[in-house]
């Protein structure tokens, strides 16, 4: 499936993570233009996988950034998200859970 011009799959095209997908990439705004795909591998639950058509390393770490945040806000966390551009960029966020933050660490 295309949403705003990027390919978004799931490993079993869950409706859900396709809607997550989708309004992941409505929240990246004018950054979408950079990206090429977003895949969700349902057997690890809300695990992310971004593919940049374009961009270079400062790109990379604004989406990857952008993207942890949106889903912390409104879909309470994630379980990691990976970015890979082209050439040598790419990205990392390491789960980050509203209620316990990147490291594990219990937030007050």
């Amino acid at each position: 499936m295309f949403h705003r011009s990027v390919c978004i799959s799931s490993r079993y095209q869950n409706a859900a993570e396709i809607a997550t997908m989708a309004s992941m990439v409505d929240a990246l705004e004018a950054d979408v233009a950079f990206v090429e795909s977003l895949f969700c591998d349902s057997k690890a639950g809300a695990n992310y996988s971004v593919r940049l058509v374009t961009g270079d390393q400062a790109d990379a770490s604004r989406i990857v950034a952008k993207l942890d945040a949106f889903l912390v806000e409104t879909h309470g966390g994630h379980n990691g998200i990976f970015l890979s551009g082209p050439g040598s960029v790419d990205g990392h966020a390491p789960p980050n859970y509203r209620e316990f933050g990147p490291s594990g660490e219990t937030r007050d």
